[in-house]
């Protein structure tokens, strides 16, 4: 089961915070979580916490890849918070760490 949090520091920063399992079910859902920052055109950062995540498969991969590109294409600076060992063996392993780990803070 999947759990995503929003966390705004203020109106132009948030923290996703991704508890769980990102799979083919729980990609759908933080697709849209995105889609609902990013529309509503007042997001310029946003902060991704992976520390909870405990299952993650190729959707859930290709999720993170494809939100990472929509956010530097439309001007929104994404970052990684920190993340699980779990997902970080799996996100090294792939090769997809160094993109999304770019600037973490």
């Amino acid at each position: 089961m999947l759990q995503i949090d929003v966390n705004s520091a203020n109106t132009s920063e948030v923290t996703v915070v991704v508890n769980g399992e990102l799979d083919m079910s729980g990609a759908a859902r933080l697709r849209e979580t995105f889609t609902s920052l990013l529309n509503g055109g007042k997001t310029r950062a946003v902060g991704l916490d992976l520390r909870g995540l405990s299952f993650i498969d190729s959707t859930g991969i290709g999720t993170l890849v494809v939100a990472q590109r929509i956010c530097a294409e439309v001007g929104v600076r994404m970052q990684l918070i920190g993340v699980s060992p779990f997902a970080a063996r799996v996100l090294s392993v792939t090769g997809v760490m160094e993109a999304l780990a770019g600037q973490q803070r």
